[in-house]
């Protein structure tokens, strides 16, 4: 037998919903990947089906109903348990039944990646090089419960390196408090507003987003649920609690619809400094990032942090270059989110 690969790095090191969507992702994608190092380990990777003989059956990893249609049934240990938002909020120990219970349909949009990468074949060691992907991807694997990284264009660009790092924690916490031994893995991502694919090749990858058409793209948790590097946001597990201490009755709130951001990345963003112009009823204002963590001077007294944005009664979202990552804050102000159509 060979040796494994030269490891370029091990990393050391979310919110609970992302916990268990990083999971499940990683524990379908080893059914249809072939890892580099599989020739070197031809019996390290027993198939996932003799490890979780139950796997036809998807009621356990996040669908509500098996292929038969029938609700899938509850373990007895279980059948008492309810998820309790207050109690459970940091609960990242969760096991996979617990997990479909709290958040039945979390895994539909990965789910939906298995069918269509089934169609496609298997995943294969070419498909996860990065070195067409341009700035922002990341290559890695799973062994033993190890979280390493291969390959990646993530140093070049502060924004990138931020994004990146963000992901990588997140894995590694979905790693260290599984319940369930996670298979080995090899995988790769990107954390580019818009996935590049230069040669068109389309090869399976984990993205932030995708149209409707990139069914090669597998959706991955967003990096803002473990931080985003701002001023005005930093990690969610501090956002969501300084918003809980400024939310007040919603009658006792602005009676103001309000927005901040930039408006050079969505048309929808220009449109709205528009029609809010003088208008009494909004609170809307463009600002100019300096860099990735700073306003310009002038626009410093117009920002407001995510937790002020809970003291209005109306909260304007907006999507980006291609979605914009707001919508997860300002869903946990008790106040009502307004949104444009989707383009």
């Amino acid at each position: 037998m060979g040796p494994l690969p030269i490891f370029k790095r091990r990393f050391c090191g979310p919110s609970i919903v992302i916990v268990a969507a990083f999971l499940f992702l990683l524990s379908i994608a080893t059914l249809l990947s072939g890892p580099a190092y599989l020739e070197h380990l031809p019996d390290v990777l027993p198939a996932l089906e003799e490890q979780l003989p139950g796997f036809g059956d998807r009621s356990k990893f996040g669908s509500q109903t098996n292929k038969s249609g029938k609700k899938g049934s509850v373990s007895p240990k279980n059948r008492a348990w309810r998820f309790n938002p207050v109690r459970d909020a940091n609960s990242y120990s969760l096991d996979s039944e617990q997990c479909n219970m709290a958040f039945p349909g979390l895994f539909a949009e990965i789910e939906r990646g298995v069918d269509a990468q089934k169609a496609r074949g298997n995943i294969t060691p070419k498909q996860l090089n990065i070195s067409e992907r341009g700035k922002g991807a990341l290559r890695g694997m799973i062994v033993d419960q190890q979280l390493y990284i291969l390959q990646e264009t993530i140093l070049e660009n502060e924004y990138d390196t931020s994004r990146a790092v963000a992901v990588l924690h997140a894995i590694h916490r979905a790693i260290i408090t599984s319940p369930e031994p996670l298979p080995n893995i090899e995988f790769a991502f990107t954390v580019a507003d818009v996935v590049p694919d230069p040669e068109e090749n389309n090869y399976p990858i984990w993205g932030l987003t995708r149209k409707a058409e990139d069914e090669e793209i597998w959706l991955m948790g967003d990096f803002g649920y473990w931080s985003w590097p701002l001023d005005l946001v930093g990690s969610y597990d501090e956002v969501r609690r300084k918003m809980a201490e400024a939310e007040v009755k919603f009658e006792q709130k602005t009676k103001k619809a309000v927005w901040r951001g930039a408006v050079a990345t969505n048309g929808h963003r220009e449109e709205l400094i528009k029609v809010t112009k003088d208008k009494e009823w909004a609170d809307v204002r463009a600002i100019v990032w300096a860099g990735i963590s700073d306003l310009i001077s002038e626009d410093q007294a117009k920002a407001l942090s995510m937790s002020e944005h809970c003291k209005y009664q109306f909260v304007i979202h907006t999507e980006g270059h291609s979605y914009s990552g707001r919508g997860k804050y300002l869903q946990n102000c008790n106040s009502v989110v307004i949104m444009h159509k989707r383009m």
